[in-house]
């Protein structure tokens, strides 16, 4: 099944929309939408396909899973890069464009924002994270109900407090234990499964 949609949109003001069009291997293509900020005059058919559930068949699960430890090992290519404020090239990168930059080679366009992660997938409580998800977090203030910070998770094991995280930080590229780490326990806002 070939998916296509036209989008004619005249006259948006500040608004990002970022299609993903993901082609499977095996039967059939899926259209992701994400937001920053979003017009009104977007049909609101548009923006429920980006809130429906894609259910995926075993051997697109298997592709997908093969897809992320490719994205894993080439994100950890950049440990040690420096953060830089709105940065998402090699020199330096900001919590989202590193996360943009490390699965734009695998044909994804990530969220520019961190807070533009909370409408590509599903949200997750932090006992059911996996390898792939998003982990969004508050920023520095831990009084703020914003989402400032977003980490991918590369490794989960929740029964034995393992829950490691790879993200762009005021330390650079760096992997934690979210388990191990008192600053973001305290800022844990929720998990996204993206829907790839």
């Amino acid at each position: 099944m070939v998916l296509s949609i036209i989008l004619k949109i005249e006259k948006m003001k500040k608004t990002i929309v970022y299609i993903y069009l993901v082609l499977s291997f095996f039967t059939f293509n899926k259209l992701l939408i994400a937001q920053d900020t979003i017009d009104s005059s977007i049909d609101s058919n548009l923006i429920k396909l980006a809130h429906d559930t894609v259910f995926l068949s075993y051997e697109d699960s298997l592709c997908i899973d093969s897809v992320l430890n490719e994205v894993i090992y080439y994100a950890k290519t950049y440990l040690g890069t420096p953060y830089k404020f709105r940065g998402a090239a090699g020199e330096g990168f900001d919590c989202s464009g590193f996360i943009n930059h490390i699965f734009l080679p695998y044909g994804y366009l990530m969220p520019s924002s961190s807070s533009g992660y909370t409408i590509i997938g599903i949200h997750m409580d932090i006992n059911n994270l996996q390898k792939g998800d998003f982990m969004l977090f508050k920023g520095r203030n831990v009084n703020s109900t914003r989402i400032g910070h977003v980490a991918m998770v590369i490794e989960a094991d929740i029964p034995n407090n393992v829950l490691k995280i790879i993200h762009s930080t005021r330390r650079g590229v760096v992997i934690d234990n979210y388990f191990t780490s008192a600053y973001y326990n305290q800022r844990f806002i929720m998990g996204i499964r993206p829907k790839y």
